[in-house]
């Protein structure tokens, strides 16, 4: 019996080459994935620069003209951080944004073009919602109020004129600044405006008491016109600063008024209905409404919402968030100064279709790599050269599951979970023509399950009410009734099984509970297994241990004999990493190897490639949370090969060993280039290993 494979002699396995990384399922740019937030905009006096919230990564922004033509289509990634401010000053455009913790701000500066020429960079310890800039100075609004030079450099903290506020906003005419806030006083949330000197010197405040909240300022043709909304009233106030006292106005009512832009005849008021969600641009001038439109979201089931205004000259941009409620998108339209379209909407930002849970396959004519996007579950062939060969990749189901692939002959199989069941589909290796129909397997509740193939034909292994079932299907769909493997002691959850050429070894998880000092005990997974024979009667009386402790991913191989299991021990106390044991054909289980220490580590997927057994798993490169690097190991060697190391999360990879070629590897990364637009994408690597043996010991 083999022992993890060469335990007897030291060898080392270097790379000495990587082939290219190769792009799988290339597909054409459309409206970025995930959701995309809360847009700002500013202006350079001609064109525009548009930046918004990503779940891609933080701040991300795109060049917009003065016709709307977006100029990095797949957003420029800006800062890890939320967006607060946009501002021209200094001849650069500068990014105000809050840190993750909202105790603290930064900024980053860009030029023209888009390139980061400054930051990112804290300016000061206090939490900031609201900037403005009167071209020399910049001053920001939040918990403490602080003043900038032009070039973003701080200044001087100015004395809050109004302790206590929780609200606050900001504008500048160019010369001078109006501070606004809400501070509760006299039993109301009180509307408070102070004028700034171009060096933040405050002036007279002026206070009007009413329940207020969604405080806005522009500049008007003498001072600042003011809007808030007023609780009590359900209904969008206004004043203008320049008259002392100033009136108080009704403009409408039964809408919030999130953003303002200043127009040559008066303002641009964005308005979000509490009814019909949509947004609305009031044109007015003082307290009088001049005309009112609505914007029509590209999708009938989407809410527009997190309006933002920029002017130059004749042009307005006005961008909005479009809620899809599965995901979201900012979008823009240029209008003219009464507000209306001077083009059509457009997408800010676009990206390819992410693509995750990779599954691969090998011993055909190619290879056949399979992924599930948002659409649906693709496949595509991949040569023996590496060159992928279905494009786009052949679309197999409208739901999208993690696909799992095996080689049926001269065919491939891949299979996904559906709401009724396991979906079937068989590709011709060949030509990658489907063959047949969808078969469908009625699973009801399965949401584990493992495809294999023996001397029969194809099983499939799942967990069903706690018992451990093995399935027989072909391309005309199950073959007789399913097969109950555990016993009524066991409760099983998922199943997994790997065919050695005269027997299967399958695994499982249990909950076992494990006791805490003070208080009830908690449940982890442990890994068990039993031996079953192609005719599936189950070989051992009792299962097997294979991992007695909590354990996660437990990916399994075989050489054609033994078994090879695979996990990660991140349990304290205990010498964390990598670990593996094999159980030979006659149900021996060898002692735990560690093969790779390392703490913050998860097993991937194993292989034997034909001398040894290949470990893929991903280990945490750094302290941040998500800074996971993709690697490869050699069970009784100690080697540390990286298959990929483009942060900054990496989970997902598997391993195939085609006869006679290099080990490949099919990963996802996050796919910063413009191609791709900063979503996960699937990429395949060959690896090319020379193998010196010396001495042995």
């Amino acid at each position: 019996m083999k022992i993890l494979g060469a335990l007897l002699l030291a060898i080392t396995l270097s790379a000495s080459a990587q082939l290219r990384e190769t792009p799988i399922g290339v597909a054409p740019l459309g409206p970025a994935e995930g959701w995309q937030t809360a847009p700002l905009a500013a202006s350079d006096g001609t064109d525009f620069f548009v930046v918004w919230n990503d779940n891609r990564g933080g701040t991300f922004g795109t060049r917009v003209t003065h016709d709307g033509r977006v100029l990095d289509t797949t957003g420029i990634f800006i800062a890890s951080s939320q967006p607060r401010a946009l501002l021209w000053c200094g001849g650069t455009y500068v990014l105000v944004y809050s840190a993750a913790d909202n105790r603290s701000a930064g900024i980053v500066r860009l030029d023209g073009e888009g390139h980061i020429i400054d930051g990112p960079r804290n300016v000061t310890d206090s939490y900031v919602v609201a900037a403005a800039t009167n071209g020399s100075t910049i001053v920001l609004a939040g918990t403490k109020i602080s003043l900038l030079d032009d070039h973003g450099r701080f200044v001087e903290e100015i004395p809050t004129p109004f302790p206590g506020a929780f609200e606050w906003t900001v504008a500048s005419n160019g010369s001078t600044y109006e501070l606004g806030s809400v501070v509760y006083r006299a039993n109301h949330n009180s509307v408070v405006v102070t004028p700034l000197d171009a060096q933040g010197n405050a002036g007279k405040s002026f206070f009007y008491d009413a329940s207020a909240t969604q405080l806005l300022i522009t500049p008007a043709a003498s001072g600042y016109r003011v809007f808030f909304a007023n609780l009590q009233t359900d209904t969008i106030m206004t004043f203008d600063t320049s008259a002392d006292p100033a009136p108080v106005s009704s403009l409408l009512g039964q809408v919030s008024a999130p953003a303002v832009v200043t127009t040559p005849s008066g303002y641009l008021l964005a308005t979000e209905g509490a009814s019909d969600a949509g947004l609305k641009i009031v044109r007015g001038s003082g307290a009088t409404i001049i005309d009112l439109q609505s914007f029509v979201a590209a999708s009938p089931t989407a809410i527009e919402t997190e309006p933002a205004f920029a002017s130059a000259g004749d042009n307005i941009l006005f961008a909005w968030s479009e809620n899809l409620f599965i995901d979201a998108n900012v979008r823009a339209v240029i209008l003219d100064g009464s507000g209306h379209p001077k083009t059509a909407p457009f997408d800010l930002t676009s990206s390819a279709p992410a693509q995750h849970s990779p599954a691969i396959a090998t011993g055909g004519a190619n290879d056949l790599v399979a992924w599930q996007e948002a659409s649906g579950v693709y496949a595509s062939r991949i040569a023996p050269n590496g060159a992928p060969l279905d494009g786009r990749g052949i679309q197999l189901s409208t739901t999208s599951s993690p696909p799992q692939v095996i080689r049926d002959g001269d065919a491939y199989v891949v299979a996904w979970l559906d709401g009724a069941g396991e979906d079937l589909r068989w590709i011709d290796a060949s030509s990658g023509t489907p063959i047949g129909g969808t078969v469908t397997v009625q699973i009801a509740g399965v949401s584990t399950y493992s495809l294999g193939r023996d001397d029969v034909g194809l099983v499939l292994f799942f967990s069903d009410s706690g018992h451990l079932q093995a399935q027989r299907v072909g391309m005309a769909g199950p073959i007789g009734p399913a097969v109950r493997l555990t016993p009524d002691s066991v409760t099983s959850v998922g199943g997994n099984g790997v065919w050695n050429g005269h027997e299967w070894l399958v695994f499982w998880e249990e909950t076992k509970p494990y006791p805490l000092p003070i208080g009830l005990p908690i449940f982890q997974m442990t890994v068990k297994a039993e031996r079953v024979l192609d005719s599936l009667t189950v070989l051992d009386a009792q299962p097997l241990t294979i991992v007695d402790y909590p354990a996660g991913n437990a990916p399994a191989t075989t050489n054609g004999d033994e078994f090879f299991i695979a996990w990660e021990d991140t349990a304290p106390g205990h010498v964390n990493g990598i670990y593996a044991r094999t159980v030979s054909a006659s149900g021996q289980v060898s002692d735990p190897k560690l093969l790779a220490p390392a703490t913050d580590v998860s097993a991937k997927a194993t292989v034997w490639d034909g001398s040894h057994y290949a470990v893929a798993y991903a280990v945490r490169s750094d302290d941040a949370f998500y800074a996971f690097r993709l690697m490869l190991t050699h069970a009784g060697v100690g080697d540390e090969l990286a298959l990929s190391t483009g942060e900054p999360d990496q989970q997902e990879v598997v391993l195939a060993a085609p006869p006679g070629r290099p080990l490949r590897a099919a990963y996802t990364r996050v796919a910063p280039e413009p191609q791709y637009g900063y979503v996960t994408r699937l990429f395949t690597r060959d690896l090319v290993y020379s193998r010196h043996r010396i001495a042995p010991h």
